[in-house]
């Protein structure tokens, strides 16, 4: 889910400045990341922090190393502090949903 919706994002930002799309935009990436956390969380739960993290720091990945491939195609800059700052919001996405799956189950 978060795939489609960040490469919607690069085409935005492409376009022109939208500052206001590309902060909708954001907030469903995360909000993807957070579901992709919950999921993964209520599949095992003997570990669904962890699993929220794993799946939702995965799906960051493949976002990133598509942006990144982008970028360095196109000799467009990029900087690894904000490429780390993303990945620690996609793990606390991920830990989000997992802690909202752990909560919702019943002992």
């Amino acid at each position: 889910m978060s795939l489609p919706i960040s490469l919607l994002g690069l085409v935005v930002v492409d376009d022109g400045d939208h500052p206001g799309v590309v902060f909708a935009l954001l907030l469903l990436v995360l909000a993807g990341l957070g579901t992709g956390g919950y999921v993964a969380a209520r599949q095992v739960p003997s570990a669904p922090l962890l699993n929220g993290a794993v799946a939702a720091l995965a799906a960051f990945t493949l976002i990133q190393g598509v942006g990144l491939v982008r970028r360095v195609a196109t000799g467009a800059p990029f900087s690894l502090p904000s490429i780390a700052f993303a990945a620690f919001m996609a793990c606390c996405c991920g830990l989000l949903g997992g802690v909202v799956a752990a909560r919702g189950r019943r002992p």
